[in-house]
């Protein structure tokens, strides 16, 4: 099951984000919360996105943010 999978360094992109100059973003996960992802791009930018209301694409798989708003430590525990 891909959401009890560890996403920091997984490359990411997002699809739709409620902040709409954030949708496209490309990169690296550096860091996760239970509310968002920290994103290094090729710039080597490090940008911040909520999950609430977000879409990424990790590793190939299409993720609601929505579903995935629990700690990583939380997420990881989620039986399949």
């Amino acid at each position: 099951m891909i959401y009890a999978a560890e996403f920091i360094g997984a490359k990411i992109k997002v699809m739709n984000a409620t902040n709409k100059s954030l949708q496209g973003l490309e990169g690296s996960i550096i860091d996760e919360t239970k509310n968002s992802f920290k994103i290094k791009n090729s710039k080597q930018e490090e940008k911040t996105v909520l999950k609430k209301g977000a879409v990424f694409m990790i590793n190939n798989d299409t993720i609601k943010g929505d579903e995935i708003i629990k700690r990583p430590e939380e997420r990881i525990k989620l039986k399949k």
